[in-house]
């Protein structure tokens, strides 16, 4: 039985500002079914340097939000919703179930009133207690 386990990469660039020098401009949250959280924030760098990291820290939240959040996040990939839209932020959702089977879902914030992503966003930001997270809605 393999260990389930979400992983949502979040990229805060559009093709027009280019954003300052170290503005947050990409975001990784990866949990597993324990409860351990992982978030890393990247800032935007230099040409030579894009997306250096600036900050890294490892969360704990109860099994049983993380099961919900997994619960919530598989069902997001399993739907045949397109996300998809030009010049805005971007998300890439990744899901392991416990078959080892991995499900994966990609969108842009514009779909961030979208009821299934409000609800998983919402579950997200309430367990590790990070409103400033940017996941699937662009921190709406």
């Amino acid at each position: 039985m393999a260990e389930r386990f979400l992983r949502v990469i979040t990229e805060w660039i559009r093709y027009w500002p280019v954003p300052e020098a170290d503005t947050e401009v990409e975001q990784r949250l990866s949990m597993n079914e324990k409860g351990q959280v992982w978030i890393s924030r990247y800032r935007y760098g230099e040409k030579t340097e894009k997306h250096p990291l600036a900050e890294k820290e490892v969360l704990r939240i109860s099994e049983k939000e993380a099961e919900e959040i997994l619960n919530l996040a598989e069902a997001l990939a399993d739907s045949e919703k397109d996300f998809e839209a030009m010049d805005a932020g971007r998300w890439n959702l990744s899901v392991r179930n416990e078959t080892g089977m991995e499900k994966t879902k990609s969108g842009s914030f514009l779909f961030g009133q979208e009821e299934s992503i409000r609800t998983l966003c919402a579950a997200i930001r309430a367990a590790v207690g990070k409103e400033d997270l940017f996941l699937l809605d662009g921190g709406e």
